[in-house]
């Protein structure tokens, strides 16, 4: 240890001898110094002679004994350095204000996020109060709706009980109709049964009434025509042609000719067709409608006669050759182009040409507004001869609005069956003229009882081109 002397007072600022007072971690008996003659830290008396020299020197005792400060130079007697020691303290309060700053930023960021936080969550909670009162509102509403529809369903359930009643009223009046229609419908069965027998002997009974008129059909014609083949040639006064009706002699018309089917297929028609034109029944007719499918010829005067409709069909009906007993058809003979059929039902006495393939609409079920639809127009020849003549009668002007009926009508001039002597040569017959039927209207197929809504044969028989119209 080495004595210092001081004045009464003062302390020495000489490096290395002020006395700090130290934080305990120095070698000394007092502390570290910090080099600059100030002390720093906090008292730290750790033997009680150390304190003594410190009372010692703080009276300004002159020869005070102490114990030596550490040697502030290395043992090769060169300075250490304090450079580091007079940054430190800047470097870190420089530190500590960037930490500071740091966490004040943190701190201003989080109560920025916590203000925020704080808006959102306002607003999830006023916008969950608003949901609140909505669905207390809606709440209010549906008790309100579920109290009107408790009240509907009750008056609902009050008027399906009522209906209820009276459906079980009814299904048990229905029921005891249905009990005694029990005993009603055996009866009406039974009585079907003896319409249905009494139908199968009306169809057998009318089957042998055609089979007679086939047959005598067949006889007479085979009697006063012989077996055929039959031939009819129509006269008819249409404008003429000079090139085409060149050869035709004075005095005479463009015709055509009809071949009709052999008597074995069909008997009925062909006898009635043949005896009206034996018996000039067509002679001074005309054809009347033009339609698209068909040319018809019918009761209506031609020419210049004094004759009427009525007069005409007259002719047709005092002597019984104007309509067919039944609707006589062979499939063999279909209504194809260029064949002729009767019109109406009963077929007659109008008649026509197919100008088209007609086998359909004029065959059986083709006439479907008739009573007895799969009944078919008869049809008994075909065109032979003169289709030129029958062109010329098809591009005639006719009234479409009026059931295609000709502007002007073309007249039969004559109708004429012709023979063939076998070698090859023709001729026309004569006609005869046919006599009225005594008691024709008389003759009404008696059989000693009447059928309901059946017409007798001979009573009034209005026939007009439309009625026997084959459209």
């Amino acid at each position: 240890m080495s004595s210092v002397t001081r004045r009464p007072g003062q302390v020495s600022s000489s490096p290395g001898l002020s006395v700090g007072y130290g934080n305990g971690n120095s070698n000394t008996a007092y502390g570290n110094a910090n080099g600059n003659g100030t002390t720093n830290g906090n008292h730290d008396y750790h033997t009680q002679d150390n304190y003594q020299q410190y009372q010692q020197y703080q009276n300004g005792g002159d020869n005070v004994k102490r114990s030596a400060p550490k040697n502030p130079y290395g043992k090769d007697g060169s300075k250490k350095p304090i450079f580091a020691l007079k940054v430190l303290p800047w470097f870190l309060s420089t530190a500590f204000f960037a930490l500071f700053v740091l966490s004040r930023h943190q701190v201003s960021l989080a109560n920025e996020k916590l203000v925020a936080s704080q808006s959102i969550v306002k607003d999830e909670v006023q916008s969950c109060s608003k949901r609140i009162r909505d669905l207390n509102l809606s709440n209010s509403h549906v008790k309100q709706e579920m109290a009107k529809n408790t009240q509907e369903l009750s008056r609902m359930k009050s008027e399906w009980g009522t209906e209820r009643t009276k459906l079980n009223n009814d299904l048990l009046a229905k029921d005891k109709m249905i009990q005694d229609s029990v005993e009603v419908k055996s009866e009406k069965q039974v009585e079907a049964v003896a319409w249905k027998t009494r139908e199968t002997a009306w169809k057998s009974s009318t089957m042998l009434l055609q089979q007679k008129i086939e047959r005598e059909s067949y006889r007479e014609a085979l009697e006063l025509f012989g077996p055929g083949p039959h031939t009819v040639k129509f006269y008819v006064d249409i404008p003429r042609d000079s090139e085409k009706d060149a050869m035709i002699p004075a005095g005479e018309h463009p015709s055509f000719t009809i071949e009709l089917y052999p008597l074995i297929h069909m008997p009925h028609s062909v006898h009635l067709f043949l005896e009206q034109v034996n018996h000039g029944l067509w002679d001074g007719c005309s054809f009347v409608v033009n339609a698209p499918h068909i040319l018809q010829a019918g009761t209506f005067p031609g020419g210049n006669t004094a004759a009427t409709y009525a007069d005409k069909i007259r002719a047709f009906e005092e002597v019984g050759l104007d309509i067919v007993s039944y609707q006589e058809y062979h499939h063999s003979h279909p209504h194809e182009q260029w064949t002729v059929g009767f019109a109406g039902r009963p077929g007659g006495p109008d008649f026509y040409i197919n100008k088209l393939d007609n086998t359909k609409n004029h065959g059986p079920g083709g006439q479907s507004h008739h009573n007895l639809e799969e009944e078919a127009d008869p049809c008994f020849g075909f065109i032979k001869d003169g289709k030129d003549v029958l062109n010329r009668m098809y591009v005639m002007k006719t009234d479409q609005k009026n059931d295609w009926v000709l502007d002007h009508p073309v007249h039969i001039v004559k109708a004429r069956i012709v023979t063939e002597d076998g070698v090859g040569n023709t001729s026309v017959q004569d006609i005869r003229k046919a006599r009225a039927i005594p008691h024709l209207n008389e003759m009404q197929g008696n059989q000693g009882f009447d059928v309901p809504g059946i017409v007798k044969p001979g009573a009034a028989n209005p026939v007009d081109a439309k009625t026997n119209s084959g459209v």
